[in-house]
């Protein structure tokens, strides 16, 4: 028969591996949520940027195209 003082301690040795192994995975989790939030702000930000390039350089075509059929009526 076994000793209840080993299986005890081996019952507390199992949980306490248990709590450390989740403990250990979820705090690598918050780790990578924390990398990634700012990851994804800048990609956000990138994007926001990229599109109002475009957007500029959308209003600045069509402005010269209406400056060209304003001349072009003109003559």
């Amino acid at each position: 028969m076994s000793d209840p003082t080993t299986a005890e301690e081996a019952a507390a040795k199992a949980a306490l591996d248990s709590a450390q192994s989740s403990f250990f995975l979820s705090s690598k989790l918050i780790f990578l949520l924390a990398l990634m939030v700012p990851v994804a702000l800048l990609g956000l930000f990138a994007r926001k940027l990229l599109m109002s390039e475009k957007e500029k350089e959308l209003r600045r075509l069509e402005k010269k195209k209406a400056k060209e059929q304003r001349s072009s009526k003109k003559k």
